[in-house]
């Protein structure tokens, strides 16, 4: 469909055709409450047995989810929010 074809009465079969998966769910790997620990980006060169993830540890406290991506929304062990979100790679 040309772009300029789309308008008002047609937009939602156009959203329908370019993301078909939009509302498909996924089954989240991690749990409200479940106790994790943040991954730690190292640079190129940098030690290898320099730590990999956080020594602070953090609680899941919210689940969000949109086209099979799922984030997590973590807070630390005395409640205080922790800035963003985080995916299941990021948290161990």
């Amino acid at each position: 469909m040309e772009p300029k074809s789309v308008n008002e009465s047609n937009r939602k079969e156009v959203f329908a055709s370019l993301f078909p998966d939009i509302d498909s769910v996924a089954t989240p790997r991690l749990k409200i409450g479940n106790i994790v620990r943040i991954k730690i980006e190292k640079d190129l060169f940098e030690k290898g047995f320099t730590r990999n993830w956080s020594t602070k540890l953090y609680i899941i406290i919210d689940i969000r989810q949109r086209a099979d991506i799922v984030w997590y929304k973590i807070a630390d062990l005395e409640a205080k929010l922790k800035e963003g979100i985080k995916y299941f790679f990021e948290l161990n």
